[in-house]
């Protein structure tokens, strides 16, 4: 499972829509939608955003794990 499938995961776990979720960290759907297809990759930035909106650490969305 790579980072386009956990940000989907997550988004889907808390029921907002790309939309939604676009919305929360100030970008457009679109942009989230090439995330999750993985044809482009969040800035360390963005990532941050994405994590935080998603109730996450940015090493699980890149990794898959958390660190301790």
């Amino acid at each position: 499972m790579g980072i386009s499938d956990r940000i989907k995961e997550l988004r889907a776990g808390i029921k907002l829509t790309q939309s939604d979720l676009a919305t929360e960290v100030e970008l457009t759907y679109v942009q989230i939608g090439g995330y999750e297809t993985g044809k482009s990759s969040p800035s360390a930035d963005v990532l941050q955003k994405l994590a935080a909106a998603l109730y996450t650490t940015t090493d699980y969305l890149m990794n898959g794990s958390t660190m301790k």
